[in-house]
């Protein structure tokens, strides 16, 4: 089977960590081709040594863009003009495509990305679209023109939608017996879990942005060193340098005297490491579209505090269904991180890690959702060829 992927993310954040995996796993039964803005990035370049063919076209998210000030007004709204204009030319270089290497699957690995849909129904190719967001509830992004004609896009005969939980599921409305629900490989099949002595330190990864709840961490560390000084906060994630949010999180650590408990690591490879030495690690991400990271810290030993709602809930609900207890530590409000963090440093919650692996094992290996992924595209592509009879 020929399948083409399309992305916008050419960095090594979890959506790309994740289709990487699935080519992994996929590509020694299937001729793998991608389309990405760049191959330039870590994901392009790590895609080039294991042998995948890539196509390089700029073109970005089909969202509005957003701005806090004039400046940023007339900035993005250039962008999103030139956006519009890339899209225009990546459409034909998807048609270029198309007809050049005659895929059977084309399946985009974001939401908001919509250059291939109509080239596709035209060819009679199935298209599968990995829905990996709610947009507006997780990063403010509202599609461009509506929610309401991405709802309609989404639902094209033809177009076929994996999301990435139930909840992402249910908030697109999605369609049952066509749609199906398929969770992130965050782990490599053949990867070990991690187990090193617990460090005094509590971990933050992620990008650092509103979005993720990086301020509310500091501010839950804040008031759990008051009784514990000799813990520290590690941040591991990278920012957009034009983003105040990063400006509001410094002020505060320098509101509160943290500069020496507190420090911001960047982009990091040694996450996994980080995550087994981490005597916890925090998730007060607004809503999770599934919790790429919570999956990783489980299986690398590492208690997840984490907020009550999405994908980060949904995991934890998974791991209490079956295994009769929590999995992780979850609040729903902010205020009850402190006390989280205080349990973490007086209780054994070594039976909570064990429960954790064992679910992320079950559910979240790479091996399993390729083979859930093949499995959609076997029945997809029979489907397509009645129709076109």
């Amino acid at each position: 089977m020929k399948i083409l992927y399309i992305t916008t993310d050419i960095g090594w954040g979890g959506s790309s960590v994740a289709l990487y995996n699935i080519i992994t796993e996929l590509k020694d039964r299937h001729q793998i081709f991608v389309l990405l803005p760049s191959d330039k990035g870590r994901f392009g370049q790590e895609l080039k040594k294991i042998g995948v063919t890539c196509f390089e076209k700029p073109f970005g998210l089909n969202v509005y863009p957003r701005f806090h000030n004039f400046v940023e007004f007339c900035k993005h709204n250039w962008w999103f003009i030139r956006g519009l204009y890339r899209k225009y030319k990546a459409k034909k270089c998807v048609e270029s495509i198309l007809d050049t290497i005659q895929p059977d699957i084309v399946h985009v690995n974001v939401g908001p990305v919509d250059i291939s849909l109509d080239a596709c129904i035209k060819r009679n190719i199935p298209h599968v679209w990995h829905l990996r967001e709610y947009q507006d509830k997780d990063f403010s992004m509202h599609y461009f023109p509506s929610k309401k004609y991405f709802r309609r896009r989404i639902a094209t005969k033809g177009n076929y939608c994996i999301s990435i939980s139930n909840d992402i599921f249910n908030h697109w409305h999605l369609r049952m017996g066509i749609d199906r629900v398929i969770y992130d490989g965050v782990i490599p099949s053949a990867q070990i879990p991690l187990n090193y002595k617990k460090e005094k330190y509590f971990l933050f990864v992620g990008r650092i942005q509103k979005a993720k709840g990086v301020l509310e961490a500091l501010i839950a560390f804040h008031d759990f060193s008051l009784f514990n000084n000799e813990y520290k906060m590690l941040i591991a994630g990278n920012w957009d340098s034009s983003n105040q949010y990063k400006s509001i999180c410094d002020d505060y650590i320098l509101q509160h005297n943290m500069e020496g408990s507190v420090t911001f690591l960047g982009q990091r490879t040694d996450v996994h490491e980080l995550m087994a030495k981490a005597s916890a690690i925090l998730v007060p991400s607004h809503f999770e579209g599934f919790g790429f990271i919570t999956a990783e810290a489980m299986y690398n030993n590492c208690i997840v505090i984490g907020r009550n709602t999405g994908g980060t809930k949904e995991q934890f609900d998974i791991g209490l269904n079956e295994t009769g207890d929590e999995i992780g530590l979850r609040f729903n409000r902010n205020e009850e991180i402190p006390v989280l963090m205080q349990r973490v440093v007086n209780e054994d919650l070594s039976k909570m890690r064990e429960l954790a692996i064992q679910t992320v094992c079950k559910h979240y290996l790479s091996s399993i959702c390729a083979k859930q992924v093949e499995f959609f595209y076997n029945d997809i592509v029979p489907k397509i060829n009645k129709d076109a009879k």
